[in-house]
């Protein structure tokens, strides 16, 4: 029950602190995040369009990056090009001109391909025949790659 002027004050300040503490900052909850750039090459080209994904075991979400025409990427997991999971991550690549049922390859987003290569499988109808397969799929890429804090710039990941 309120009384006056003052308890109102108090009481709404009071409900203010509280609900401050319930929210909190989102940001200060997620795990350590460091800066990761590469480069994609199979055969010692550059490979444009790729689809590349960081998976850590236990974290949240993955951490995605698509390689430009000179094969060059930089990941992202919650916002733009703010990196990877501090640790040991696995990678697959996933790279494709064969269009799966519905869409065309050109039309897929990074997150189409995060979920392909999560999914242990590549979608009917789609081939990786740009690189091999074993790199797009979770279960089968040789892929692995530490992120440390300070973050790394310019690593190479070079496909056989």
């Amino acid at each position: 029950m309120v009384h006056g002027p003052r308890q109102l004050v108090v009481s709404v300040f009071a409900a203010s602190l509280l609900l401050a503490g319930c929210t909190g900052d989102a940001t200060k909850a997620r795990p350590p995040l460091a800066p990761y750039s590469g480069i994609v090459k199979y055969k010692g080209k550059p490979v444009e369009g790729a689809s590349v994904t960081f998976i850590m075991d236990g974290m949240p979400r993955t951490s995605m990056g698509m390689t430009d025409a000179e094969g060059r990427f930089k990941l992202t997991t919650y916002d733009t090009n703010d990196g990877a999971f501090v640790g040991s991550n696995k990678v697959t690549v996933v790279k494709s001109t064969t269009a799966v049922p519905g869409k065309a390859a050109a039309d897929l987003k990074p997150e189409d391909m995060a979920k392909m290569s999560m999914s242990g499988a590549l979608q009917p109808g789609m081939q990786s025949d740009v690189i091999p397969a074993k790199y797009a799929d979770v279960k089968t890429t040789t892929l692995k790659y530490e992120v440390v804090a300070g973050g790394t710039t310019d690593k190479a990941i070079d496909l056989e």
